[in-house]
């Protein structure tokens, strides 16, 4: 179980981070002394790029001490504000640290201001609303807006720059996958004498993760497009990350009953194993459910245990597929074997298929970190995108595998070379 924890964790980790950083931003901010409070996070801008801020305070705010709007880069947030927030004491000194350190822009506020600023360098650029003096406070709203350029020159983008091409991809994806989902459908018509449960399974799988992508398309165009500011915004958001949970457990669901045999090897599951199927996705549907509605602004020790139990269902079920193909493998040898197996032929493509089935499910284990690799130690944070590309290019790749090999087949086709069948056609 250790040999894969690590996968099942990067997995878990891919499949449900949230769909997109949040473009115009309000943050309700109440602070009092030395404080910095982020209200803006890691927004990829590119050279003549433009930012804006509107700061609201509240009617009873005092107005006493200095409070700043400040605006660092990603290379001095790692070097200079991630460990002076991490200090215990931020009024340790006078003036404050995390007051004196170097950033992009500073603007010190006063009241009812608004700031711009335009981008000189492309940078990942974060806002922090920084209260500098120990008896000053600040209670208020503080919109962030970030935009980008088009090719045209205009600015009207508001996707940080390594996420402007998602829209046209997950556009590209839903097309792919609505024809894959008429290829399956087709094919299960074509053989419906031959279409096993499990079969509408997979045929589940590829309408979620086509809804997915269709959504997706039309989320990242509005974010695009508006920054993801509005109530429609935020449910299209929420519809995206549940049909990203309900691919998740279908998918696992899937994945299961092929490696359990489901069909395939015997008509059907036994009641304490259906049950235990049952109760298992179930509970693992609800806590991702709940761990997906999670986010960095509301997290608790509560959301950290949902997860983790999340993480060792997961875990789990991974760990009976393996060991479900492996002992389905031993004993589909073992039948071939015996004199009185009803057809070699049958038995010799039940081993063919579960051979394939071991080797694409191991690529599935492995693809996440291989994926990793290759985002952390040769695509820089500009190409995020691309790993986005290839991510759901292998996961493509692997839907389609699986479907080839457990496709629906009319068993006639195998047996015939055995029966006198062609004989008698020939004849």
């Amino acid at each position: 179980m250790a040999r894969y924890g690590g996968l099942f964790g990067i997995m878990a980790m891919v499949m449900l981070s949230p769909p997109c950083l949040a473009l115009v931003r309000t943050e309700l901010i109440e602070e009092s002394g030395v404080s910095a409070t982020l209200v803006a996070d890691a927004f990829g801008a590119a050279a003549g790029g433009y930012m804006h801020f509107e700061v609201e305070p509240t009617p009873d705010w005092p107005s006493n001490g200095v409070a700043y709007l400040v605006v660092v880069a990603e290379s001095v947030t790692s070097q200079y504000f991630t460990t002076l927030l991490e200090m215990n004491d931020l009024e340790a000194d006078d003036p404050p640290p995390v007051c004196a350190a170097p950033s992009a822009g500073r603007f010190e506020i006063t009241g009812h201001d608004s700031f711009n600023m335009s981008i000189a360098h492309h940078d990942l650029f974060s806002a922090y609303l920084v209260v500098c003096d120990r008896g000053g406070s600040f209670y208020g709203h503080v919109t962030s807006t970030f935009l980008n350029r088009v090719p045209e020159g205009d600015l009207t983008q508001h996707l940080p720059i390594n996420q402007a091409m998602l829209p046209a991809l997950y556009t590209l994806m839903s097309v792919v996958y609505v024809a894959l989902t008429a290829a399956w459908l087709g094919e299960m018509v074509r053989l419906r004498r031959h279409v096993l449960p499990v079969h509408s399974l997979c045929l589940a799988c590829v309408v979620v993760k086509t809804v997915q992508f269709i959504l997706r398309a039309i989320y990242f165009h509005r974010q695009s497009v508006h920054g993801g500011e509005g109530d429609r915004d935020r449910l299209l958001g929420a519809a995206v990350v549940f049909f990203i949970v309900l691919f998740q457990v279908v998918f696992l669901l899937t994945l299961l009953l092929f490696s359990l045999g489901w069909g395939f090897i015997r008509p059907a599951l036994r009641s304490k194993e259906g049950w235990l199927v049952t109760i298992t996705i179930g509970f693992y549907a609800g806590v991702s459910l709940i761990d997906a509605s999670c986010d960095d602004t509301n997290s608790s020790s509560w959301c950290s245990g949902v997860g983790l139990m999340a993480y060792a269902v997961r875990s789990l079920v991974m760990l009976t597929t393996v060991v479900a193909i492996n002992f389905n493998i031993t004993h589909i040898r073992f039948c071939i074997q015996l004199p009185w197996t009803s057809s070699s032929a049958l038995e010799y493509v039940k081993l063919s298929r579960y051979l394939s089935y071991r080797m694409t499910f191991l690529a599935y284990l492995l693809m996440p970190t291989v994926l990793l690799m290759v985002r952390v130690f040769i695509l820089s944070w500009e190409y995020d995108w691309i790993y986005v590309a290839l991510d759901e290019f292998v996961s493509f790749l692997v839907i389609v595998h699986l479907g080839v090999t457990f496709a629906p087949l009319d068993p006639w086709l195998l047996t015939r070379a055995f029966d006198h069948s062609l004989e008698q056609q020939g004849s």
